[in-house]
Protein backbone atom coordinates (compact mmCIF):
# COMPACT_ATOMS: atom_id res chain seq x y z
CA UNK A 1 0.00 0.00 0.00
CA UNK A 2 1.99 4.17 -1.71
CA UNK A 3 1.87 3.80 3.45
CA UNK A 4 3.67 4.71 6.18
CA UNK A 5 4.52 0.56 7.54
CA UNK A 6 2.70 -2.77 7.69
CA UNK A 7 3.95 -5.16 10.70
CA UNK A 8 3.78 -8.95 10.62
CA UNK A 9 2.77 -10.87 13.62
CA UNK A 10 6.31 -12.37 13.60
CA UNK A 11 8.06 -8.80 13.78
CA UNK A 12 7.76 -5.18 12.46
CA UNK A 13 6.90 -4.99 8.57
CA UNK A 14 5.75 -2.14 6.18
CA UNK A 15 3.14 -1.63 3.66
CA UNK A 16 3.32 1.44 1.87
CA UNK A 17 2.03 5.58 3.12
CA UNK A 18 -1.21 6.59 2.02
CA UNK A 19 -3.92 6.51 -0.28
CA UNK A 20 -7.45 6.12 -1.36
CA UNK A 21 -11.33 5.93 -1.54
CA UNK A 22 -14.90 5.53 -0.97
CA UNK A 23 -17.89 4.32 -2.73
CA UNK A 24 -21.86 3.21 -1.41
CA UNK A 25 -22.43 -0.47 -1.44
CA UNK A 26 -24.31 -1.56 -4.23
CA UNK A 27 -28.12 -1.91 -4.10
CA UNK A 28 -28.40 -5.71 -3.85
CA UNK A 29 -31.58 -7.92 -5.72
CA UNK A 30 -34.15 -9.67 -3.66
CA UNK A 31 -33.61 -13.01 -2.68
CA UNK A 32 -35.43 -16.15 -4.14
CA UNK A 33 -38.32 -16.75 -1.91
CA UNK A 34 -36.61 -20.14 -1.04
CA UNK A 35 -33.58 -18.62 0.07
CA UNK A 36 -33.48 -17.04 3.46
CA UNK A 37 -33.47 -13.21 2.87
CA UNK A 38 -29.57 -11.67 2.78
CA UNK A 39 -30.17 -7.75 4.19
CA UNK A 40 -27.88 -5.67 2.90
CA UNK A 41 -25.03 -3.62 4.72
CA UNK A 42 -27.37 -0.97 6.89
CA UNK A 43 -26.65 2.60 6.12
CA UNK A 44 -25.16 4.66 9.05
CA UNK A 45 -27.54 7.54 9.88
CA UNK A 46 -25.19 10.53 8.84
CA UNK A 47 -26.24 13.59 7.06
CA UNK A 48 -25.67 12.96 3.18
CA UNK A 49 -22.78 14.71 2.12
CA UNK A 50 -23.24 16.80 -0.58
CA UNK A 51 -21.91 16.21 -4.11
CA UNK A 52 -20.85 18.61 -6.37
CA UNK A 53 -21.18 18.94 -9.73
CA UNK A 54 -18.55 16.23 -11.61
CA UNK A 55 -16.67 18.01 -14.36
CA UNK A 56 -15.54 14.64 -15.70
CA UNK A 57 -17.58 13.39 -18.82
CA UNK A 58 -18.55 9.94 -18.30
CA UNK A 59 -17.90 7.92 -21.64
CA UNK A 60 -18.00 4.37 -22.64
CA UNK A 61 -14.86 2.86 -21.90
CA UNK A 62 -14.35 -0.43 -23.59
CA UNK A 63 -14.10 -3.54 -20.93
CA UNK A 64 -10.84 -4.44 -21.99
CA UNK A 65 -8.87 -0.89 -21.77
CA UNK A 66 -6.78 -0.51 -18.74
CA UNK A 67 -8.48 1.05 -15.91
CA UNK A 68 -7.03 4.63 -15.22
CA UNK A 69 -8.53 6.41 -12.04
CA UNK A 70 -10.79 9.17 -12.92
CA UNK A 71 -11.64 12.56 -10.88
CA UNK A 72 -15.65 11.17 -10.83
CA UNK A 73 -13.98 7.79 -8.56
CA UNK A 74 -13.58 10.56 -5.89
CA UNK A 75 -10.48 8.18 -4.51
CA UNK A 76 -10.11 9.42 -0.75
CA UNK A 77 -12.99 11.70 -0.44
CA UNK A 78 -15.77 11.00 2.24
CA UNK A 79 -16.21 10.96 5.82
CA UNK A 80 -14.79 8.06 7.88
CA UNK A 81 -18.07 6.51 8.03
CA UNK A 82 -18.33 6.53 4.02
CA UNK A 83 -15.08 5.18 3.80
CA UNK A 84 -15.30 2.28 6.00
CA UNK A 85 -18.46 1.28 3.92
CA UNK A 86 -16.66 2.06 0.62
CA UNK A 87 -14.18 -0.40 2.28
CA UNK A 88 -16.69 -3.04 2.90
CA UNK A 89 -17.89 -2.33 -0.29
CA UNK A 90 -14.60 -3.47 -1.97
CA UNK A 91 -14.23 -6.51 -0.07
CA UNK A 92 -17.55 -7.95 -0.62
CA UNK A 93 -17.16 -7.32 -4.54
CA UNK A 94 -13.61 -9.20 -4.29
CA UNK A 95 -15.45 -12.12 -2.67
CA UNK A 96 -17.92 -12.09 -5.21
CA UNK A 97 -15.79 -11.68 -8.04
CA UNK A 98 -13.12 -14.93 -6.81
CA UNK A 99 -15.74 -17.05 -6.34
CA UNK A 100 -17.22 -16.82 -9.32
CA UNK A 101 -13.32 -16.56 -11.14
CA UNK A 102 -14.16 -13.34 -13.38
CA UNK A 103 -12.64 -10.12 -14.11
CA UNK A 104 -13.48 -7.12 -12.71
CA UNK A 105 -15.91 -4.71 -15.49
CA UNK A 106 -14.54 -1.13 -15.24
CA UNK A 107 -18.13 -0.64 -13.61
CA UNK A 108 -17.10 -2.68 -10.61
CA UNK A 109 -13.13 -1.19 -10.76
CA UNK A 110 -14.64 2.19 -9.97
CA UNK A 111 -15.84 0.56 -6.19
CA UNK A 112 -12.81 -1.18 -5.54
CA UNK A 113 -10.19 1.59 -6.04
CA UNK A 114 -12.40 3.15 -3.56
CA UNK A 115 -10.93 1.26 -0.88
CA UNK A 116 -8.87 3.07 1.77
CA UNK A 117 -7.26 0.21 3.53
CA UNK A 118 -7.95 0.83 7.50
CA UNK A 119 -4.84 3.33 8.99
CA UNK A 120 -7.52 5.98 9.02
CA UNK A 121 -9.84 3.66 10.78
CA UNK A 122 -8.32 1.49 14.11
CA UNK A 123 -12.03 2.63 15.65
CA UNK A 124 -13.17 -0.19 13.44
CA UNK A 125 -11.41 -3.12 15.51
CA UNK A 126 -11.82 -1.70 19.17
CA UNK A 127 -14.79 -4.12 20.51
CA UNK A 128 -15.07 -1.19 23.14
CA UNK A 129 -16.41 1.29 20.72
CA UNK A 130 -20.38 1.05 20.18
CA UNK A 131 -20.55 3.37 17.31
CA UNK A 132 -18.58 1.03 15.10
CA UNK A 133 -20.65 -2.23 15.68
CA UNK A 134 -22.31 -2.43 12.62
CA UNK A 135 -19.25 -2.06 10.51
CA UNK A 136 -16.90 -4.47 12.72
CA UNK A 137 -19.99 -6.96 12.64
CA UNK A 138 -19.65 -7.16 8.69
CA UNK A 139 -16.11 -7.28 8.56
CA UNK A 140 -16.02 -10.27 10.97
CA UNK A 141 -18.54 -12.03 8.57
CA UNK A 142 -15.96 -10.98 5.33
CA UNK A 143 -12.86 -11.95 6.23
CA UNK A 144 -11.32 -15.24 7.45
CA UNK A 145 -9.16 -15.11 10.16
CA UNK A 146 -5.63 -14.23 8.75
CA UNK A 147 -7.10 -11.71 6.82
CA UNK A 148 -8.86 -9.84 9.98
CA UNK A 149 -5.23 -10.37 11.37
CA UNK A 150 -4.01 -8.66 8.77
CA UNK A 151 -6.42 -6.04 8.48
CA UNK A 152 -6.03 -5.20 12.33
CA UNK A 153 -2.24 -4.61 12.18
CA UNK A 154 -2.17 -2.32 9.37
CA UNK A 155 -4.18 -0.15 11.24
CA UNK A 156 -0.67 1.69 12.49
CA UNK A 157 0.47 2.16 9.06
CA UNK A 158 -1.89 1.58 5.86
CA UNK A 159 -2.61 4.86 4.50
CA UNK A 160 -2.17 6.04 1.02
CA UNK A 161 -1.38 8.67 -1.65
CA UNK A 162 -3.14 11.45 -2.27
CA UNK A 163 -4.15 11.59 -6.05
CA UNK A 164 -2.63 15.51 -6.39
CA UNK A 165 0.51 14.50 -5.20
CA UNK A 166 0.91 11.42 -7.52
CA UNK A 167 0.26 13.67 -10.64
CA UNK A 168 2.96 16.24 -9.49
CA UNK A 169 5.05 13.80 -9.45
CA UNK A 170 4.52 12.14 -12.61
CA UNK A 171 5.03 15.79 -14.03
CA UNK A 172 8.12 16.76 -12.53
CA UNK A 173 9.14 12.96 -14.05
CA UNK A 174 8.33 14.23 -17.57
CA UNK A 175 9.61 17.29 -16.94
CA UNK A 176 12.93 15.90 -16.53
CA UNK A 177 12.84 13.85 -19.62
CA UNK A 178 11.00 10.19 -18.61
CA UNK A 179 8.56 9.40 -21.09
CA UNK A 180 8.28 5.27 -20.45
CA UNK A 181 9.90 2.25 -19.56
CA UNK A 182 10.21 0.02 -17.34
CA UNK A 183 8.86 1.07 -13.72
CA UNK A 184 9.10 -0.37 -10.14
CA UNK A 185 6.31 0.14 -7.14
CA UNK A 186 8.15 -1.07 -4.23
CA UNK A 187 5.09 -0.54 -2.15
CA UNK A 188 2.44 -0.55 -4.28
CA UNK A 189 -0.75 -1.09 -2.25
CA UNK A 190 -3.88 -0.57 -4.50
CA UNK A 191 -1.96 0.82 -7.08
CA UNK A 192 -2.85 4.12 -7.51
CA UNK A 193 1.02 5.11 -9.08
CA UNK A 194 -0.37 2.77 -11.95
CA UNK A 195 -4.20 4.12 -12.19
CA UNK A 196 -3.00 7.71 -12.29
CA UNK A 197 0.05 7.12 -14.39
CA UNK A 198 -0.46 9.66 -17.75
CA UNK A 199 -2.09 7.46 -20.24
CA UNK A 200 1.37 8.30 -23.04
CA UNK A 201 3.42 7.21 -20.38
CA UNK A 202 1.60 4.18 -19.14
CA UNK A 203 1.26 3.22 -22.98
CA UNK A 204 5.57 2.87 -23.25
CA UNK A 205 5.95 1.24 -19.98
CA UNK A 206 5.75 -2.00 -18.06
CA UNK A 207 4.92 -1.81 -14.40
CA UNK A 208 5.95 -3.93 -11.44
CA UNK A 209 4.23 -3.41 -8.14
CA UNK A 210 5.78 -5.48 -4.90
CA UNK A 211 3.49 -5.42 -2.10
CA UNK A 212 3.16 -6.89 1.31
CA UNK A 213 -0.36 -7.52 2.57
CA UNK A 214 -1.82 -10.30 0.48
CA UNK A 215 -5.30 -8.70 0.52
CA UNK A 216 -4.45 -5.70 -1.35
CA UNK A 217 -2.47 -6.91 -3.63
CA UNK A 218 -5.73 -9.34 -4.66
CA UNK A 219 -7.30 -6.06 -4.66
CA UNK A 220 -5.24 -4.47 -6.76
CA UNK A 221 -4.59 -7.55 -9.30
CA UNK A 222 -8.44 -7.36 -9.83
CA UNK A 223 -8.31 -3.85 -10.67
CA UNK A 224 -5.17 -3.94 -12.41
CA UNK A 225 -5.38 -7.68 -14.18
CA UNK A 226 -2.40 -6.67 -16.92
CA UNK A 227 0.39 -5.34 -14.39
CA UNK A 228 3.14 -7.43 -12.56
CA UNK A 229 1.90 -7.16 -9.33
CA UNK A 230 3.79 -9.54 -6.37
CA UNK A 231 2.55 -10.59 -2.91
CA UNK A 232 6.09 -10.18 -1.24
CA UNK A 233 8.06 -7.78 1.41
CA UNK A 234 10.28 -5.20 -0.95
CA UNK A 235 13.70 -6.96 0.81
CA UNK A 236 12.46 -10.89 -0.52
CA UNK A 237 11.67 -9.45 -4.00
CA UNK A 238 13.03 -11.53 -7.10
CA UNK A 239 14.10 -9.19 -9.28
CA UNK A 240 16.71 -8.30 -12.05
CA UNK A 241 19.09 -5.75 -10.86
CA UNK A 242 19.98 -2.83 -12.88
CA UNK A 243 17.06 -3.51 -14.83
CA UNK A 244 14.23 -0.60 -13.98
CA UNK A 245 14.20 3.02 -15.78
CA UNK A 246 12.01 4.22 -12.60
CA UNK A 247 11.42 3.58 -8.92
CA UNK A 248 8.36 5.32 -8.14
CA UNK A 249 6.42 4.93 -4.58
CA UNK A 250 5.15 6.42 -1.41
CA UNK A 251 7.79 4.24 0.69
CA UNK A 252 6.45 2.73 4.11
CA UNK A 253 8.02 4.02 6.99
CA UNK A 254 8.74 3.69 10.77
CA UNK A 255 10.72 3.16 14.08
CA UNK A 256 11.92 -0.81 12.57
CA UNK A 257 14.84 -2.10 10.30
CA UNK A 258 14.46 -4.99 7.91
CA UNK A 259 16.63 -7.47 7.62
CA UNK A 260 18.61 -7.68 4.21
CA UNK A 261 22.16 -9.24 4.16
CA UNK A 262 23.16 -7.21 1.44
CA UNK A 263 22.76 -3.56 3.35
CA UNK A 264 23.39 -1.98 6.77
CA UNK A 265 20.52 -2.26 8.91
CA UNK A 266 18.35 0.89 7.79
CA UNK A 267 15.13 2.45 9.27
CA UNK A 268 12.15 1.00 6.53
CA UNK A 269 11.66 4.40 4.55
CA UNK A 270 15.51 4.69 4.76
CA UNK A 271 16.19 1.21 3.38
CA UNK A 272 13.73 1.49 0.43
CA UNK A 273 16.11 3.67 -1.11
CA UNK A 274 19.18 1.78 -0.29
CA UNK A 275 17.47 -1.02 -2.13
CA UNK A 276 15.85 0.86 -4.70
CA UNK A 277 19.55 1.84 -6.09
CA UNK A 278 20.22 -1.76 -6.49
CA UNK A 279 17.04 -2.51 -8.94
CA UNK A 280 17.44 0.60 -11.20
CA UNK A 281 19.67 0.79 -13.96
CA UNK A 282 22.42 3.41 -14.49
CA UNK A 283 20.64 6.19 -15.52
CA UNK A 284 17.62 5.82 -14.15
CA UNK A 285 15.27 7.83 -11.71
CA UNK A 286 13.81 7.13 -8.45
CA UNK A 287 11.04 9.49 -7.12
CA UNK A 288 9.90 8.19 -3.49
CA UNK A 289 7.91 10.10 -0.83
CA UNK A 290 9.47 9.08 2.51
CA UNK A 291 9.62 10.47 5.71
CA UNK A 292 11.40 14.11 6.53
CA UNK A 293 13.58 11.84 8.95
CA UNK A 294 15.57 10.95 5.51
CA UNK A 295 16.83 14.41 4.78
CA UNK A 296 17.23 15.66 8.03
CA UNK A 297 17.68 13.36 10.65
CA UNK A 298 21.52 14.42 12.29
CA UNK A 299 22.83 10.78 11.10
CA UNK A 300 23.79 11.23 7.56
CA UNK A 301 24.92 7.88 6.32
CA UNK A 302 21.91 6.67 4.29
CA UNK A 303 22.52 10.40 2.77
CA UNK A 304 25.71 9.52 2.01
CA UNK A 305 25.41 6.04 0.81
CA UNK A 306 23.03 7.79 -1.45
CA UNK A 307 24.95 10.44 -2.63
CA UNK A 308 27.71 7.83 -3.67
CA UNK A 309 25.76 6.13 -6.68
CA UNK A 310 22.79 9.11 -7.00
CA UNK A 311 22.45 12.91 -8.09
CA UNK A 312 19.50 14.84 -6.18
CA UNK A 313 16.93 16.19 -8.98
CA UNK A 314 15.43 17.96 -6.45
CA UNK A 315 12.74 17.87 -3.58
CA UNK A 316 9.81 18.94 -2.44
CA UNK A 317 8.30 19.13 1.48
CA UNK A 318 4.80 18.57 1.86
CA UNK A 319 2.37 20.04 4.65
CA UNK A 320 1.55 17.86 7.25
CA UNK A 321 -2.03 17.99 6.33
CA UNK A 322 -0.81 16.79 2.60
CA UNK A 323 -2.63 13.52 3.23
CA UNK A 324 -5.13 14.61 6.21
CA UNK A 325 -8.02 14.39 3.87
CA UNK A 326 -7.63 11.06 2.09
CA UNK A 327 -5.25 8.92 4.56
CA UNK A 328 -6.62 10.91 7.89
CA UNK A 329 -3.06 11.24 9.15
CA UNK A 330 -0.98 14.65 9.76
CA UNK A 331 2.73 13.73 9.14
CA UNK A 332 5.49 15.79 7.18
CA UNK A 333 6.92 14.36 4.18
CA UNK A 334 9.55 14.90 1.48
CA UNK A 335 9.32 13.90 -2.46
CA UNK A 336 12.50 13.10 -3.28
CA UNK A 337 14.06 12.91 -6.69
CA UNK A 338 17.60 11.05 -7.74
CA UNK A 339 19.28 9.76 -10.64
CA UNK A 340 21.50 6.93 -10.53
CA UNK A 341 24.55 8.06 -12.11
CA UNK A 342 26.46 5.84 -14.98
CA UNK A 343 29.83 3.78 -14.03
CA UNK A 344 32.76 6.47 -14.06
CA UNK A 345 30.28 9.49 -14.31
CA UNK A 346 30.93 12.48 -12.34
CA UNK A 347 28.78 13.41 -9.29
CA UNK A 348 26.45 16.75 -10.25
CA UNK A 349 23.73 18.13 -8.43
CA UNK A 350 22.63 20.29 -5.66
CA UNK A 351 24.54 19.53 -1.87
CA UNK A 352 21.56 17.58 0.12
CA UNK A 353 24.22 15.46 2.60
CA UNK A 354 24.78 18.42 5.03
CA UNK A 355 21.70 20.56 7.42
CA UNK A 356 21.66 24.20 8.21
CA UNK A 357 19.64 26.37 9.97
CA UNK A 358 16.11 27.94 9.04
CA UNK A 359 14.95 30.62 10.97
CA UNK A 360 10.77 30.86 10.65
CA UNK A 361 8.79 33.87 11.23
CA UNK A 362 8.34 33.51 15.04
CA UNK A 363 11.86 33.25 15.20
CA UNK A 364 12.69 29.55 16.23
CA UNK A 365 15.54 28.03 14.25
CA UNK A 366 14.87 24.46 13.29
CA UNK A 367 18.06 22.29 11.70
CA UNK A 368 17.00 21.01 7.87
CA UNK A 369 18.37 19.69 5.00
CA UNK A 370 20.67 21.72 3.26
CA UNK A 371 18.89 21.33 -0.44
CA UNK A 372 15.64 23.20 1.94
CA UNK A 373 18.11 25.59 3.53
CA UNK A 374 18.69 26.90 -0.11
CA UNK A 375 15.46 26.21 -1.36
CA UNK A 376 13.03 27.08 1.06
CA UNK A 377 10.38 27.68 -1.42
CA UNK A 378 10.64 23.78 -2.34
CA UNK A 379 9.35 23.89 1.16
CA UNK A 380 5.38 23.90 1.09
CA UNK A 381 4.51 25.86 3.95
CA UNK A 382 6.75 26.95 7.08
CA UNK A 383 8.61 24.41 9.57
CA UNK A 384 7.34 25.16 13.09
CA UNK A 385 7.69 23.32 15.95
CA UNK A 386 4.49 21.87 16.34
CA UNK A 387 4.06 18.78 16.62
CA UNK A 388 2.82 15.43 14.27
CA UNK A 389 0.61 12.56 15.39
CA UNK A 390 2.62 10.88 17.67
CA UNK A 391 4.38 13.74 18.66
CA UNK A 392 4.74 17.25 20.33
CA UNK A 393 6.85 20.10 19.19
CA UNK A 394 8.52 18.23 16.39
CA UNK A 395 9.56 19.85 13.60
CA UNK A 396 6.74 20.11 11.28
CA UNK A 397 5.75 21.67 7.67
CA UNK A 398 2.43 23.77 8.65
CA UNK A 399 0.41 24.37 5.93
CA UNK A 400 -0.07 28.39 4.65
CA UNK A 401 -3.13 28.09 3.53
CA UNK A 402 -2.80 27.14 -0.37
CA UNK A 403 -4.27 25.06 -2.39
CA UNK A 404 -1.89 22.31 -2.54
CA UNK A 405 -2.37 21.37 -6.44
CA UNK A 406 -1.68 24.87 -6.97
CA UNK A 407 1.98 24.77 -4.93
CA UNK A 408 2.93 21.59 -6.68
CA UNK A 409 2.62 22.56 -9.85
CA UNK A 410 4.48 25.66 -9.23
CA UNK A 411 7.38 24.17 -7.48
CA UNK A 412 7.18 21.50 -10.47
CA UNK A 413 8.15 24.16 -12.86
CA UNK A 414 11.35 25.29 -10.99
CA UNK A 415 12.92 21.38 -10.85
CA UNK A 416 15.24 20.82 -13.95
CA UNK A 417 14.08 20.11 -17.38
CA UNK A 418 15.56 16.93 -19.75
CA UNK A 419 18.31 15.80 -16.83
CA UNK A 420 18.08 12.01 -17.57
CA UNK A 421 20.24 11.49 -20.77
CA UNK A 422 19.55 7.92 -21.40
CA UNK A 423 15.98 8.82 -21.45
CA UNK A 424 16.76 11.35 -24.17
CA UNK A 425 19.00 8.60 -26.09
CA UNK A 426 16.07 6.05 -25.49
CA UNK A 427 13.88 8.69 -27.12
CA UNK A 428 16.17 9.53 -29.80
CA UNK A 429 16.28 5.86 -30.91
CA UNK A 430 12.71 5.34 -30.85
CA UNK A 431 12.27 3.01 -28.01
CA UNK A 432 13.94 0.34 -29.17
CA UNK A 433 15.65 -0.91 -26.33
CA UNK A 434 15.44 -4.77 -25.87
CA UNK A 435 16.50 -7.17 -23.02
CA UNK A 436 17.90 -10.57 -24.35
CA UNK A 437 18.72 -13.72 -22.35
CA UNK A 438 22.67 -14.55 -21.90
CA UNK A 439 23.87 -17.90 -21.21
CA UNK A 440 26.88 -17.35 -18.85
CA UNK A 441 29.25 -18.77 -21.93
CA UNK A 442 28.16 -15.52 -24.72
CA UNK A 443 31.37 -13.72 -23.87
CA UNK A 444 31.55 -12.92 -27.52
CA UNK A 445 28.06 -12.07 -27.65
CA UNK A 446 28.34 -9.60 -24.21
CA UNK A 447 31.09 -7.56 -26.07
CA UNK A 448 29.31 -7.62 -28.97
CA UNK A 449 26.59 -6.14 -27.61
CA UNK A 450 28.49 -3.60 -25.49
CA UNK A 451 30.06 -2.60 -28.76
CA UNK A 452 26.81 -1.75 -29.99
CA UNK A 453 25.60 0.06 -26.38
CA UNK A 454 29.13 2.34 -26.52
CA UNK A 455 28.06 3.62 -30.24
CA UNK A 456 25.06 4.38 -29.87
CA UNK A 457 25.79 6.20 -25.85
CA UNK A 458 28.48 8.18 -28.20
CA UNK A 459 26.08 9.58 -30.09
CA UNK A 460 24.93 11.66 -27.88
CA UNK A 461 27.31 13.95 -24.80
CA UNK A 462 26.55 12.63 -21.84
CA UNK A 463 29.02 14.60 -19.70
CA UNK A 464 28.38 18.02 -17.90
CA UNK A 465 32.17 19.63 -17.70
CA UNK A 466 34.19 18.02 -20.04
CA UNK A 467 31.99 16.74 -22.68
CA UNK A 468 34.37 13.93 -23.14
CA UNK A 469 32.93 10.58 -24.21
CA UNK A 470 36.22 9.26 -21.66
CA UNK A 471 34.90 11.39 -18.67
CA UNK A 472 31.27 9.87 -18.84
CA UNK A 473 32.83 6.51 -19.18
CA UNK A 474 35.54 5.93 -16.42
CA UNK A 475 38.77 7.87 -18.30
CA UNK A 476 38.83 5.11 -21.29
CA UNK A 477 36.27 5.86 -23.55
CA UNK A 478 34.02 2.25 -23.36
CA UNK A 479 31.41 1.24 -21.33
CA UNK A 480 32.42 -1.99 -19.10
CA UNK A 481 30.08 -5.01 -20.85
CA UNK A 482 30.09 -5.88 -17.11
CA UNK A 483 27.63 -3.17 -16.53
CA UNK A 484 25.45 -4.06 -19.02
CA UNK A 485 24.95 -7.47 -17.26
CA UNK A 486 21.97 -8.21 -14.69
CA UNK A 487 22.39 -11.60 -12.83
CA UNK A 488 19.19 -12.97 -11.57
CA UNK A 489 18.66 -14.97 -8.39
CA UNK A 490 18.44 -17.57 -10.37
CA UNK A 491 21.57 -17.19 -11.71
CA UNK A 492 20.15 -16.21 -14.85
CA UNK A 493 21.89 -13.01 -16.99
CA UNK A 494 20.24 -10.14 -18.35
CA UNK A 495 21.49 -7.84 -20.75
CA UNK A 496 20.03 -4.16 -21.08
CA UNK A 497 20.90 -2.79 -24.99
CA UNK A 498 19.73 -0.87 -27.48
CA UNK A 499 19.26 -2.52 -31.08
Amino acid sequence: MNRVSLRRADSSRQLDLFSFVPAVLPRRQPAPAEAPLVLPFPERSIPPEPRPTDPTPIVAVPETAPFRILDRHKVGQGSLAQKCRDNLAALTLLKRLESEARTATHEERGVLVRYVGWGGLPQVFDERNPNWTEERTELLRLLSDDELRSARASTLNAHYTAAPVIRAMYAALEQFGFAGGRVLEPACGLGHFLGLMPEAMRERSTFTGIELDGLTTRLARALYPEADLRHSPFEEARLQPDSFDLAVSNVPFGDYRPFDPRFPRLLIHDYFFAAALAWVRPGGLIAFITSRGTLDKQDASLRELVAAQADLLGAIRLPNSAFKENANTEVTTDIVFLRKRLPGEATSGPSWRELAPAVNSVGESIPVNEYFAAHPDRMLGEMRLAGRMYRQQEPTLVSIGRDLSEQLAEVVRQLPSDCDHLVQLQQRLGDLRVQEEVPFDHAGRLAELAARQQELVGALDLTRNTGSPAAATGGEGQLDSASLVSTGLDGSHTVNWLK
